[in-house]
């Protein structure tokens, strides 16, 4: 690091005053910010789907815009790209079926509105017939006191487990622990799992919405060189929704019925686990296809000879979810542009390292990374962890950009992960310099701490920061709270995330807040890759490597993301 940009730093912490990136050569601006999300959101990518051509056309042009501002391509990968091996799994709509047989005679459900299943990511056609224990959340804790599989025996049976999280516990731990619960059925023996959707999830997001999302979409994972799985080391025999109005006959010879163990959950109280006395036949038939698909990655190397090998990862993910049904006019396929989801995260982060590429370079180096597959799992990611470009141990930390709100003047923003590391002092000062403010996780019920691709750094132990919009606008007259809820409920993940639809919705998008919050990303930046003391989470979080989430693994260390299902 040149002699001088050492002295701004120290002493502009000594002052007190942070560091601003006035040295640079360039500074992030609005145009460019509208420019990169007017291509990537245009309907020539058809909505960026992995696996798509629209996803190829935006790929290249990030690995082109990349090359331009001058960064370098790491070795083995320079033209910017490492392929990720994908399987993608379609459910069969006509050939599957769920039967439940009890005393009196089999009780048939019907597909969508009763349950769906997931297609199966290892075989075409698969079926089992077992018995059905309930297990409440499913979740497994000895720092917490959890243990919803205690005194049950599940060896050889389909689980039933219900969705959503408990309320009494933070939201971060919770949603992790979430994460685990397929390896913690699968370490037990269960051969299945059905997730029960309540009521109270249904007020949080609609059962028929979810379909949408995670049942008419196809399912997709990275391959190993094996050629099996990698994000699915599961190969459970069915997995299945059920809707909470086709739930009573489940629990027809149980202590509970469904709806005593629904009214549990209404009172913020564990139902506890116990069997159903029943069984029930699961069948599915899947259709497999496998392709490629590029993870986009860039480096800026480090001026300091002993710090360059250490590594900063940003990311934001580079795909959406393609053409597929619109909800509103369900006889209509749509193209869903993306453009906040994540156009926008895309175009902060390109903008912030043209600027960090025209120098000058901080201590270490800096890896631009833009995931594929995010919204099926973030499987791009996952596949940058377990297949490392870099070593993952000069990884210092991950901050990632994910669908950016610009749609009103900011005056906070939500930085999930700043409670666990000493990233949280960080992102509170780069945010100050640019007159914001870090505020507390509005909506803890979405767990979107493990919704993102930095997730997959931190179940590396690698500290994370996911930085969003908050809800307070700086302009009294524009309710920012209200404009996240509408978003929410009427424009994410559908045909509306456009610019066009955005800008009739909301009156237009402000991509000035977008050039704002690629200050706030080169604040950090500068912040982190120049400072000789790395991040470290701290002693008392529950993600900290040898902390209380740090339980026995089991063989099957590989979990799907809730993000996938």
């Amino acid at each position: 690091m040149p002699f001088s940009l050492r002295y701004l730093l120290l002493f502009g912490w000594i002052l007190g005053v942070g560091w601003h990136p006035a040295s640079y050569s360039a500074q992030p601006e609005p145009a460019r910010i509208a420019g990169h999300m007017l291509f990537l959101a245009d309907d020539l990518l058809e909505g960026r789907e992995t696996g798509s051509r629209g996803h190829q056309i935006a790929a290249r042009y990030l690995a082109s815009q990349l090359q331009a501002f001058g960064l370098e391509p790491l070795p083995g990968y320079e033209d910017f790209q490492q392929q990720v091996p994908i399987r993608q799994s379609s459910l069969l709509q006509p050939y599957n079926r769920m039967v439940l047989h009890l005393p009196d005679g089999d009780h048939v459900f019907k597909t969508p509105q009763h349950y769906f299943l997931l297609p199966d990511l290892w075989a075409e056609q698969s079926a089992v017939t077992a018995e059905v224990v309930f297990v409440g959340y499913g979740l497994v804790s000895a720092h917490y006191g959890l243990d919803d599989y205690a005194g049950l025996d599940i060896n050889g049976k389909l689980v039933m487990m219900l969705t959503g999280l408990p309320e009494h516990l933070p939201a971060d731990e919770i949603a992790h622990l979430r994460q685990q619960r397929l390896q913690e059925a699968k370490a037990r023996g269960a051969i299945g799992v059905i997730y029960l959707y309540t009521p109270k999830q249904q007020q949080v997001q609609p059962y028929q919405l979810f379909l949408h999302h995670f049942s008419l979409a196809p399912m997709m994972s990275w391959l190993t060189e094996q050629q099996v799985p990698g994000t699915n080391t599961h190969a459970f025999s069915a997995e299945a929704y059920l809707h909470h109005d086709a739930a009573a006959p489940f629990f027809q010879q149980a202590p509970l019925s469904a709806s005593e163990v629904f009214a549990l959950v209404e009172q913020q109280q564990l139902p506890g686990g116990f069997a159903l006395n029943s069984t029930v036949t699961l069948e599915r038939r899947s259709r497999h296809q496998s392709f490629e698909s590029p993870n986009v990655l860039a480096v800026l190397p480090g001026s300091d000879p002993e710090l360059r090998n250490d590594y900063l990862v940003v990311t934001a993910h580079s795909d959406h979810v393609g053409i597929n049904q619109n909800l509103r006019y369900p006889q209509q396929a749509a193209i869903h542009n993306g453009a906040i989801d994540n156009a926008a995260g895309v175009a902060i982060v390109l903008e912030a390292a043209r600027v960090l590429a025209a120098g000058p370079a901080p201590a270490r180096s800096v890896l631009f990374l833009f995931p594929t597959a995010e919204e099926r799992g973030l499987l791009g990611a996952d596949y940058f962890v377990q297949n490392p470009p870099v070593p993952l141990e000069r990884v210092i930390a991950t901050l990632n950009i994910d669908a950016p709100l610009l749609l009103f003047p900011l005056a906070d923003l939500l930085a999930y992960g700043a409670d666990h590391s000493s990233l949280g002092d960080a992102v509170t000062r780069a945010a100050a310099l640019e007159a914001l403010t870090i505020s507390p996780d509005p909506l803890p019920e979405q767990a979107l701490f493990t919704r993102s691709d930095h997730y997959r750094f931190v179940e590396q132990g690698i500290p994370a920061l996911f930085l969003m919009v908050g809800q307070q606008s700086r302009d009294p007259n524009i309710d920012g709270r209200a404009i996240w809820q509408r978003y929410l409920s009427q424009h994410y993940h559908q045909p509306s995330d456009s610019i066009a639809g955005l800008t009739a919705a909301f009156g237009g998008i402000y991509y000035d807040e977008g050039a704002r919050l690629s200050r706030v990303l080169l604040h950090l930046i500068a912040e982190l890759a120049n400072d000789r003391q790395q991040p470290d989470w701290h002693r008392e979080s529950f993600f900290h490597p040898s902390g209380p989430n740090q339980h026995a693994p089991s063989q099957h260390d590989q979990v799907l993301d809730e993000n996938s299902r």
